[in-house]
């Protein structure tokens, strides 16, 4: 059992697509970007991986129209590591397109692409794009193999658009971890 919360971040972000001025959203984006971000930092610093980070696995609870909790939801693929330690990548594991990863293991860096995938969503979404399909995202993880991600984000607030570009940073040593991010996006 469980508290109970209102929406997810994928019923959140395209209820904004209705909306004629979309920009005052940024500043709750930020702000629900930092409680995701922070979220699986705590998960990352107890040894795991979440596996599945989608926007229908990230609940918010919303009072008086913003956003005041996040929690992120569905650990059933969830793995443990050690710290170190990095397991094969098998394949694709979780939803498609969120986690498609070209990694040749999981680390805790698996789990940035896919954070950027949402990421793009919830912006792409409040920033008045065409609504966002699985093929739209498969486009965009292909666009950020080939170093083509940039064009994709423009429009995008700068901040937003530069935490994507971090979560997919196609170098492992060079993508950051959730506590870079965390650093980054305070």
């Amino acid at each position: 059992m469980m508290d109970y919360f209102e929406k997810n971040l994928l019923r959140w972000s395209e209820e904004f697509q209705d909306k004629p001025s979309s920009y005052d959203a940024i500043p709750q984006m930020l702000d629900v970007a930092e409680k995701i971000i922070s979220g699986l930092l705590l998960v990352h610093a107890k040894g795991y991986l979440h596996m599945d980070l989608k926007p229908a696995n990230i609940l918010l609870r919303i009072r008086d129209g913003k956003v005041e909790d996040v929690v992120l939801a569905d650990f059933e693929l969830a793995r443990e590591l050690t710290e170190g330690e990095a397991g094969e990548n098998e394949g694709l594991c979780g939803t498609h397109p969120y986690n498609i990863c070209p990694d040749t293991h999981y680390t805790q860096k698996y789990d940035i692409r896919g954070l950027g995938i949402v990421f793009y969503h919830m912006v792409a979404c409040i920033t008045g794009r065409s609504a966002v399909s699985c093929t739209d995202l498969v486009k965009v993880i292909k666009d950020a193999k080939q170093g083509k991600l940039e064009e994709k984000l423009d429009g995008f607030d700068e901040n937003l658009r530069d935490l994507i570009l971090h979560c997919f940073t196609p170098d492992l040593e060079q993508r950051p971890c959730s506590k870079d991010l965390y650093t980054f996006i305070l």
